[in-house]
């Protein structure tokens, strides 16, 4: 199964939560202590929220497309391969 993981920038992720709360995204999945990092679902989607700095120069309301997969990562790497994108990011782990 292929799960959406969109990563968007905030500068208040406690406000954006509430936004997509009321949009219907639902149950905190994981909210760091710092309160930079929160992580909501919805059916097939982790909308993941980032109201820190970002590691890559991201300014609020930007935003990154993501996915998370049961496939093995190996197997998703060569397809991308045979399909065409060597330069595609398969992370084994954590990015």
């Amino acid at each position: 199964m292929i799960r959406l993981t969109p990563l968007y920038f905030t500068a208040d992720a406690d406000r954006a939560a509430v936004f997509f709360a009321a949009l219907g995204f639902t149950d905190v999945v994981t909210k760091s202590k710092r309160e930079t990092w929160i992580e909501l679902n919805a059916p097939q989607a982790v909308l993941c929220l980032h109201g820190g700095p970002s590691d890559n120069g991201a300014a609020p309301g930007t935003g990154e497309i993501a996915f998370e997969s049961d496939d093995d990562p190996h197997e998703v790497a060569a397809r991308l391969k045979a399909a065409g994108y060597d330069d595609a990011m398969v992370c084994f782990g954590s990015c």
